[in-house]
């Protein structure tokens, strides 16, 4: 227990996360296990209008006959029309998590959350947890995200430091998260189903255990799903969110795809005079990915929270933030610099396991847990 009682984290408590993903790659894999990296096209269509976005909420019924037809311009991605299986690769590299702060307002704070934050790395129930949870995530294929909705099917394989290879062949059949949900666990469900595939995610759980402890000094992955889809179907990257949109024409580029090689000078770029000629169509380097941001977020995403009426499982996130439901489910109780100062203010064998689950995984996301610091609190 901390000598004395920490009112305030300081302005200046940061931690480096200890997952480092890269970003998928897309490609279209034939039934000779020829791989072709999926590239950006423009599609334009004409559409009914269905409502007008202009309109103001008050506004919303009136005019909406008046004008039928829109022209719509968005990129799209779509495997060869030969070809059923999408393929989605990328690597991530698994570390120590970082006990020590990289910043801190004092010495003496430093030391203390280091002590504190190794008792937590030490604690095996909660890292053995946690790490079933991140292996059940990679193992099942969340992180291909709406593509994983398309596919019948989705086999998964994950390689051990250039070395152990991890092969699951029924992803599609895990569910989507690792958790029981109250009302699941109502209905009479009482076992997890990361439960149930403990066999097939055991060494790679151990692995990144091993590492988040610090008994290892780094774990490399590289994670590969095959999808099977419809012939020639449409697949997903991420989408790339621009301050400023580009023009074909006169129509807006409503949607704009995700590509991996920034090494390519203007690939990000339309040509707005000709966009045939945007370097995104015109070099075959330029291929489709997913965010290591959105992997990150699927990775980590078992955090059962509630909002008193309804309960959802997010991202770990310090504010249990959630942009699909445009919410914050924990409040100035149940945040990070709440619980962490909880924490640090009272014995291990005091806080439970959600609250020590919660820590940890912010602990492995990484980033600032500052608030303003007093007087009082120094």
């Amino acid at each position: 227990m901390a000598t004395k009682e920490i009112k305030s984290l300081g302005n200046t408590l940061a931690y480096r996360r200890a997952l480092e993903i890269g970003d998928a790659s897309l490609f279209s894999l034939s039934h000779d296990g020829k791989a072709t990296a999926i590239v950006p096209f423009i599609h334009g269509m004409r559409t009914l209008k269905s409502f007008d976005t202009s309109k103001t909420s008050s506004e919303a019924h009136k005019g909406n006959g008046d004008d039928v037809g829109n022209l719509s311009v968005v990129e799209m991605a779509k495997l060869n029309s030969n070809d059923e299986i999408l393929l989605i690769k990328f690597a991530t590299s698994v570390l120590p998590i970082y006990t020590s702060p990289e910043m801190a307002d004092s010495h003496g704070l430093k030391k203390i959350f280091e002590a504190k934050n190794r008792e937590l790395v030490n604690d095996d129930e909660i890292m053995q947890y946690i790490a079933e949870c991140y292996a059940y995530k990679i193992v099942n294929a969340s992180w291909t995200w709406r593509n994983r909705d398309s596919a019948s099917e989705i086999k998964v394989s994950v390689v051990i430091n250039k070395d152990k290879e991890i092969l699951v062949e029924h992803a599609k059949k895990m569910p989507l998260h690792p958790i029981l949900t109250s009302f699941q666990k109502e209905m009479g469900e009482t076992e997890e189903p990361k439960h149930f595939y403990l066999k097939d995610i055991k060494d790679l759980a151990e692995a990144i255990k091993n590492t988040l402890q610090g008994k290892n000094d780094i774990l490399t992955l590289d994670i590969q799903a095959e999808l099977k889809m419809n012939t020639g179907a449409t697949v997903y990257p991420s989408q790339l969110f621009e301050p400023v949109g580009g023009k074909i024409g006169k129509s807006p580029l409503g949607k704009k795809l995700f590509t991996v090689a920034f090494n390519i000078q203007g690939v990000k770029s339309i040509n707005n005079s000709d966009f045939t000629k945007s370097i995104r169509y015109t070099n075959d380097k330029v291929q489709v990915g997913i965010t290591a941001e959105k992997i990150n977020n699927a990775l980590r995403k078992f955090d059962l929270v509630s909002d008193g009426e309804n309960e959802t499982i997010i991202s770990f996130d310090p504010n249990g933030g959630d942009i699909s439901s445009g919410k914050a489910f924990r409040g100035t109780k149940k945040n990070l610099i709440a619980l962490y100062k909880k924490y640090l203010n009272n014995d291990i064998e005091d806080t439970s396991f959600d609250d020590k689950l919660f820590i940890v995984a912010n602990l492995i996301r990484g980033g600032l847990f500052q608030e303003a610091s007093s007087k009082k609190g120094k």
